[in-house]
């Protein structure tokens, strides 16, 4: 017979949590507007404890928070640790939360059509094809690895540095939540790795784009390679 329709298949709590949270924000708007302070005191104090857990800061930033306010001064690291007295000033709010989502949400570029990207972006390799001719010399024959990743295009060194630093960043959060449960010390990550990549990756985009180039990498590997 015919299977009777549920609340499951029917997937009718698909949007349950964005729902529940549009709940909550409403029913905290409406509270923001009583006239019990305490409560609202108390409310603020706990929201703020637990959002701050979820605030996408880099692992080096710091701050303290004054005696009047938290029972201790701390970093990010330590944050899940934090006991506030006292509700947070509203700056100290618009600072954590406002500013950092800000950033964050004009940096949410959502790309939709990868295929006309990577045109968009073979086009601008191709273009850059004059400053890659004035850095000839440095790309061919460098004194140091230094100087040969100076003489890439500014955007190639940006674009692949900004993939794998957040590459590395996931991996190293996963790692370091593992560690951390195990009383593990965290790992950090080692100097000059996210340069290796880079230089690797662009050499190799190089030699494709500008074959008329003896772009240095690739040709130290493909002597290697001769090599009995």
């Amino acid at each position: 017979g015919k299977k009777a329709s549920t609340c499951i298949s029917e997937n009718l709590h698909a949007n349950d949590i964005t729902k529940g949270l549009e709940f909550i924000g409403n029913l905290l708007i409406n509270i923001a507007h009583t006239g019990n302070n305490e409560i609202k005191k108390n409310i603020l104090i706990k929201i703020f404890e637990t959002l701050l857990f979820f605030l996408p800061l880099k692992s080096d930033s710091t701050t303290s928070f004054s005696t009047s306010t938290a029972n201790t001064s701390t970093d990010y690291k330590e944050q899940e640790k934090i006991v506030l007295n006292e509700p947070p000033s509203l700056f100290m709010i618009k600072t954590l939360f406002i500013k950092i989502y800000k950033e964050k949400e004009c940096k949410n570029v959502e790309i939709n059509d990868f295929n006309e990207f990577g045109h968009t972006f073979g086009q601008k390799l191709w273009n850059s094809r004059l400053d890659v001719n004035l850095k000839k010399s440095a790309i061919e024959s460098p004194q140091t690895i230094q100087e040969y990743y100076n003489a890439f295009p500014e955007f190639l060194k940006n674009f692949f540095s900004g993939m794998i630093d957040e590459l590395y960043e996931k991996k190293m959060s996963i790692c370091n939540f593992q560690r951390k449960k195990h009383n593990k010390p965290p790992k950090v990550k080692i100097s000059g790795q996210t340069i290796k990549i880079v230089t690797f990756i662009t050499s190799m985009l190089l030699s494709l784009a500008f074959p008329h180039l003896k772009v240095w990498l690739p040709q130290v590997l493909a002597s290697l390679s001769r090599m009995p």
